[in-house]
């Protein structure tokens, strides 16, 4: 795929699925994601508050509402923001391009890194995401492909040069890094379900529709990742009865504050019609 292709694609997905998140109906409008912009910046006050009593009970760390999610997690406050600009609110941010390949006019593949979301800290609300950006994990996706390698696994679709694009199945930066909130795992389908798309499955399913992936590589091993991602394919392959693309699982990709990749395996394809994995004989 031509980089243009894909950037003018990756920006009509954005336009159109980022709508839900924030509450909206239909695509969003440039005057709400201007063209080549991946990231949307909602004030506090223009906050959602219709799901905030999206469960009943209370978590070891206190959440009781989908509000001290936001609060606690999704809030991004700049003290040193000039009066002109949004010194509270929350980001959200869609798909983006890695910029290695941006400018090139190469026909090249594309490989998908899926993860559980962009980024962290303040600075996202005065500096939106551009649809091509510098996401980082260019230099740590060569990891997986060399333990893979060192184990004869044969996963071509890493192989350079390819497009790299970045996709979350979650929308919204938040205030700490993810690993550092330590959700318990209730408390992480609940952020996920009251917060952040209504199917983040199929969010991921459209995109691999549209971008077509030699390779997707679902990263993050201390969190949801690894689960939604075997969703992801089990849909996949019983959709289409076969993947089309390579599926690789490893550490997160992205972020300095963790120092490597030392976890990563190349799925192997069952059949969609098969219920259960198949084992050998055995003598009891």
């Amino acid at each position: 795929m031509k980089a243009a292709d894909l950037k003018r694609i990756i920006d009509q997905f954005n336009r159109e699925t980022l709508a839900k998140p924030l509450g909206a109906e239909g695509s969003l409008g440039p005057e709400i994601l201007p063209p080549g912009t991946a990231s949307v910046t909602r004030p506090l006050e223009a906050a959602d508050t219709n799901r905030c009593d999206c469960f009943c009970g209370k978590t070891p760390k206190g959440y009781k509402s989908a509000r001290n999610f936001v609060d606690t997690c999704l809030t991004l406050t700049d003290p040193n923001a000039a009066a002109s600009q949004v010194a509270v609110g929350s980001v959200a941010v869609g798909a983006v391009m890695d910029d290695t390949t941006g400018s090139s006019d190469d026909d090249l593949p594309v490989v998908l890194a899926v993860g559980i979301n962009y980024g962290q800290g303040k600075g996202y609300l005065n500096s939106p995401v551009p649809t091509v950006d510098r996401t980082g994990m260019r230099s740590k996706l060569q990891k997986p492909a060399q333990l893979l390698a060192s184990q004869n696994c044969e996963a071509r679709g890493l192989d350079e040069p390819f497009h790299l694009v970045a996709a979350n199945f979650f929308p919204w930066i938040t205030s700490e890094p993810w690993s550092s909130y330590n959700f318990n795992s209730i408390e992480e389908a609940a952020l996920v379900s009251c917060c952040g798309y209504s199917d983040p499955h199929q969010y991921i399913l459209d995109l691999i529709a549209l971008i077509k992936p030699a390779a997707v590589v679902f990263h993050g091993a201390n969190n949801a990742v690894p689960y939604m991602g075997a969703e992801v394919v089990r849909r996949s392959l019983a959709a289409n009865h076969s993947s089309g693309f390579e599926v690789v699982f490893s550490d997160n990709l992205a972020g300095s504050y963790q120092p490597g990749v030392w976890n990563a395996i190349w799925l192997c394809y069952l059949d969609a019609n098969r219920a259960a994995m198949a084992v050998r004989d055995f003598d009891e």
